[in-house]
């Protein structure tokens, strides 16, 4: 069994403490949902990611306080972003998604709201 020299192991486990990344608490938040894209999203389907829901439709306890929405393929002009440069163009059509009436951060906000009105307030400010 061949095992890797003592220096190696210093390094990987001493190396990121070293470096200037910030701890789980500095961001202000402490759990993240990443929300990736989708043809469609509304309250309906954000509220099971903001509280639990006890009877499937009552919000009891708040789960996530941060949400990251995330693109997940190429966009409209068939360009990605996770093996080569991106385009404006496809950024653009993200943020229109995303804050459209009804769908991704405007059903984000209203979700929120709905579940405050059960729990109260979260704990922690919500970060979106």
């Amino acid at each position: 069994m061949r095992r890797a020299p003592i220096a190696t192991l210093v390094a990987l486990h001493v190396g990121p403490a070293l470096a200037d990344y910030m701890t789980p608490e500095q961001p202000g938040f402490r759990d993240c949902m990443l929300i990736h894209e989708s043809p469609t999203r509304g309250v309906d389907e954000l509220m099971p990611s903001v509280a639990h829901l006890c009877d499937g439709t009552t919000p009891d306890a708040w789960l996530f306080d941060s949400f990251l929405f995330l693109r997940y393929s190429a966009g409209p002009s068939g360009a990605s972003y996770y093996d080569g440069p991106t385009v404006k163009s496809d950024w653009e059509a993200s943020l229109d998604t995303w804050f459209a009436p009804s769908r991704d951060l405007p059903a984000l906000q209203e979700a929120i709201d709905r579940a405050a009105q059960t729990p109260g307030r979260p704990p922690r400010p919500i970060q979106r």
